[in-house]
């Protein structure tokens, strides 16, 4: 049996099956490496067994008993599957074997902050993460959807942790499903229905009560990225001036998407979908709001090739959209009504367009360079509208008309 010992533990190697024929002498070297290393824990790798009988469960049970706990890696799905039946992954830590798959002649659908979306096959889609994306972080993230699913958030679940071109991802079973961006490039004549589906599912986000979920406060991410842009990008007086401007925008229990948009959200069966809940937290819906307005409308007609690819939509596709979606969200199709709200929404994307280059900093969307040529042509402006922006802020539920909490 081939076994290792560090940092406290003995990684033992499990055969490639654990059966009636082999468990009594596994439990007695088990049993023997355990006494031997007194007070060192025992720790199973599964890498290479691909079947556990009765017998071997017997063995497992008993480790569990006398170390009160037991982990196993690297568990195949056939194996988990058997842990799963019997029970025993209340008993045992597991961690799953993450298996390699290509993606050769795969589809990229969409791509986004945290990595892009591949389809399969007709039944399944990948979101593949970035490379700074590790398990842990990608559990967290399925924990948030699992929130978000069972708080009426229509929301797609994986079912499986893949390796792909040496990064994780997960794998959803969307059936016959698209992007909303493909939908209406492939037909035009759903920018109205879809436009105002993806208006009631931005205000369905932003009426959902997850104060009790433990998810992330936006405020906290805010301050973490204005201190990500100070003296590289910010002056201590610039990042200051962030920092008061967004304590100025009134605190909420509400759910934020984070990165709400036409990539993110698939169409399968006239049901919309999200796909990617990396960015959710507890937060003020201007978050969302705001950086609908920049990818939609600052982007769009700055012609942002780069944005426009993770939407998977034309520049003019994605200024239509908006249209029907902000009529939806607001409850109003006067022109008005909603030229004023845009109008309030250019001032304070002087903020909001400072803070989400925080964000995007580190992707290919915007280069350093790019950072500082934008922030250059933003800040002074910036500080110019400062106390407008303040007080737009101060009134933002009843001045835009956002659901009420």
């Amino acid at each position: 049996m081939n076994y290792s010992i560090n940092d406290g533990t003995i990684l033992v190697e499990l055969e490639k099956k654990v059966d009636t024929i082999n468990a009594r002498r596994v439990e007695e070297e088990l049993d023997h490496l355990v006494k031997e290393n007194h007070g060192l824990k025992l720790q199973l790798d599964a890498e290479k067994l691909e079947y556990i009988s009765s017998a071997g469960l017997r063995v497992l049970l008993k480790i569990w008993k006398t170390q009160g706990c037991l982990r196993m890696i690297n568990v195949s799905r056939g194996v988990y599957e058997i842990l799963e039946v019997t029970g025993f992954l209340d008993l045992l830590d597991i961690k799953r074997k993450i298996r390699e798959i290509s993606l050769d002649g795969c589809e990229l659908i969409s791509k986004g902050v945290n990595g892009e979306v591949y389809r399969l096959d007709g039944d399944t889609i990948l979101k593949l993460f970035h490379e700074d994306k590790d398990l842990e972080t990608i559990s967290q993230e399925n924990r948030y959807v699992t929130a978000a699913f069972t708080n009426g958030v229509p929301c797609a679940i994986s079912y499986d942790t893949v390796k792909a071109k040496g990064r994780y991802g997960i794998v959803f079973e969307l059936i016959n499903a698209v992007t909303v961006g493909k939908a209406v490039d492939d037909d035009p004549g759903l920018i109205p229905e879809l436009g105002k589906k993806m208006g009631a599912l931005m205000k369905l986000l932003h009426t959902t009560d997850m104060s009790d979920e433990l998810l992330p406060q936006m405020s906290e991410k805010v301050n973490q990225w204005i201190d990500s842009l100070e003296d590289k990008y910010l002056s201590h007086e610039d990042a200051e001036l962030m920092r008061s401007l967004a304590g100025a925008i009134p605190e909420t229990d509400t759910l934020v998407h984070g990165d709400f948009h036409e990539g993110n959200v698939m169409v399968q069966d006239d049901e919309l979908i999200l796909i990617d809940m990396d960015d959710i937290s507890i937060g003020n819906p201007l978050f969302d709001l705001a950086d609908h307005y920049l990818s939609h409308v600052v982007s769009a007609k700055a012609n942002y090739d780069s944005v426009l690819q993770a939407m998977g939509i034309k520049a003019e596709t994605a200024i239509a959209m908006r249209k029907y979606t902000m009529m939806e969200y607001l409850g109003t199709d006067e022109e008005k009504v909603l030229e004023a709200y845009d109008e309030k929404m250019q001032l304070i994307s002087l903020f909001f367009t400072v803070l989400f280059l925080a964000r995007e900093k580190g992707t290919m969307t915007f280069t350093p360079e790019g950072i500082q040529d934008l922030l250059g042509n933003t800040l002074p402006r910036l500080r110019e509208k400062a106390a407008q922006i303040r007080e737009v802020f101060s009134q933002a539920d009843s001045l835009y008309g956002l659901p009420q909490m």
